[in-house]
């Protein structure tokens, strides 16, 4: 055992340490310069050679873990791979996240559609196939408010989480005005979403797994005033390419109403 805690030991190590501000909220410094911050949590991470201790003490039902996994921090190597050390969300993970959107499941009222092999469309997934790699390819609709009700009810359906990957600026903090424990752009890397790179989309492809890819990007979810339901994708698409070269079933999909909640000036 000693011999093996010599070769293995690699000395990555990092704490978090935190403090609490006037409003009473904890703050915790990662020392890549990370920050979150929960109401009523202290807590320390020791990690090393891809081993994680955990002292903490949770209150609220804030999960560390969860935490840890969002922002990046749990890696086996000296760089964090979106593709390769990605942990899927838990149960316990899964039940937060929709009971924290339930509201938004309620608005939205998403209602699923595929087509069989024979043509016959009929309401749910049961038209999508269960062996990867499966890209998924659609139009980003305003503001991209499918993807959540879409990941989760691909999940719920099918047991198979959807990997998105999505504009590299999402997973920079530039993004986050405040670093809330459980912000929007967390629970997507939570639940897999990558930055969309040749790298990342390879790895996904390579593993087998069900890729979510929006090829019109930021600029067609925030589209202009007339542009609904407009495609609006770049000329050369070259996800066709790198799908052929794993033998990924394509599946084109399309969504309808988000385009009609409001109106754009």
């Amino acid at each position: 055992m000693e011999n093996l805690i010599k070769r293995q030991t690699i000395g990555v190590f990092f704490w978090i340490f935190g403090f609490r501000g006037e409003s009473g909220d904890w703050w915790f410094y990662f020392c890549d310069k990370t920050l979150r911050y929960v109401d009523g949590l202290c807590y320390g991470i020791f990690i090393a050679a891809g081993l994680i201790a955990i002292l903490t003490m949770q209150e609220d039902g804030i999960n560390l873990l969860s935490i840890i996994k969002a922002t990046g921090k749990y890696r086996r190597s000296k760089r964090h791979d979106y593709v390769m050390d990605f942990l899927p969300p838990s149960k316990s993970e899964f039940k937060k996240t929709t009971k924290d959107n339930s509201w938004y499941f309620n608005f939205t009222g998403p209602v699923m559609l595929s087509t069989m092999e024979n043509g016959k469309i009929v309401r749910g997934l049961a038209g999508v196939p269960r062996e990867g790699p499966v890209l998924l390819v659609g139009y980003h609709m305003l503001m991209g408010l499918e993807i959540v009700p879409l990941v989760h009810e691909y999940l719920m359906q099918t047991k198979i989480l959807l990997r998105g990957i999505a504009h590299p600026a999402l997973f920079t903090q530039l993004v986050e005005s405040r670093p809330n424990a459980t912000s929007f752009i967390d629970m997507l890397k939570l639940y897999g979403a990558a930055p969309v790179t040749a790298s990342n989309f390879f790895k996904l492809l390579a593993t087998k797994s069900h890729v979510l890819l929006y090829p019109g990007g930021a600029r067609e979810a925030l589209h202009r005033k007339g542009e609904e339901y407009k495609v609006i994708w770049p000329d050369q698409q070259e996800f066709i390419r790198m799908a052929a070269k794993f033998g990924a079933t394509i599946v084109p999909f399309g969504v309808v109403g988000e385009d009609d909640i409001a109106q754009v000036c």
